[in-house]
């Protein structure tokens, strides 16, 4: 099996995937000029650009996660792609890569990922890498108000056994750490509990933290490490019925 057959199903579930990049950039390589240099870049394929408002929540990652409302003490930038649900946001230490509502496949997400960094490179000059965090949140339609999470997710030891049987009111978030520098949490809930017909959420996020280089092929190569465990925590919960509605091969 290729690596393309691996990753791709012709009904995917993702409802948003998300690349984080924290960089220490050289002294002095980052001015306020630097947003209007990386849009000169970036302008042919992402030609609207707006201010992220403040203030906003963040997640901090460890044990346990911890959310806390903060105001932002820098500029925050989206860069909006012409065609495709594809964004960009750029802080002076930070460069994000959104697909949001219609996923085209991890190779072309790489490939974005690929664009960006090579971008900020050519304008920021980053030292060295500090943190990447990947996540991507799936959306699976209810079949019927009665249906339970058990119908699409099986147990694994990031979804626990008693909310396979839930239907309305459930939340459940596992976070663990494999290795010291590697934080994973994977959410399972509801979009809305009020709503029988709700879409159930499956959300893995995982993020590691420490210093790697910033040459392109090697960052690369850590990304590809952080969503081939996201897709086997995926592989592993799914049940044939999900496999099914990912082939479309369920109405």
């Amino acid at each position: 099996m290729s690596t393309n057959e691996r990753y791709t199903y012709s009904n995917p579930t993702i409802q948003e995937a998300a690349l984080e990049i924290n960089f220490r950039a050289d002294e002095g390589s980052w001015t306020p000029l630097s947003f209007g240099k990386f849009f000169e870049k970036v302008m042919l394929d992402f030609p609207t650009i707006e201010n992220v408002p403040a203030p906003m929540f963040t997640i901090e990652r460890g044990s346990p996660v911890t959310v806390q409302l903060v105001t932002s003490p820098t500029q925050i930038l989206r860069y909006k792609h012409r065609t495709r649900p594809l964004l960009l946001q750029l802080t002076e230490n930070k460069i994000s890569v959104f697909e949001v509502g219609s996923y085209t496949g991890w190779e072309q997400f790489k490939a974005d990922i690929k664009y960006a960094w090579q971008n900020v490179m050519e304008v920021v000059q980053p030292v060295s890498v500090l943190q990447i965090g990947l996540r991507y949140i799936n959306r699976i339609e209810r079949s019927n108000p009665g249906e339970s999470v058990g119908e699409w997710l099986q147990a694994i030891p990031n979804i626990p056994e008693a909310i396979l049987g839930s239907h309305q009111g459930f939340l459940s978030q596992v976070v663990t750490a494999p290795l010291e520098n590697i934080r994973i949490s994977v959410v399972v809930t509801e979009f809305d509990a009020t709503d029988p017909m709700g879409p159930f959420i499956f959300d893995i996020d995982i993020a590691t933290r420490k210093e790697t280089s910033t040459d392109t092929i090697s960052l690369l190569g850590e990304i590809d490490h952080l969503h081939d465990t996201i897709w086997d925590i995926f592989s592993s919960a799914k049940t044939e019925k999900l496999e099914r509605l990912l082939k479309g091969e369920l109405s």
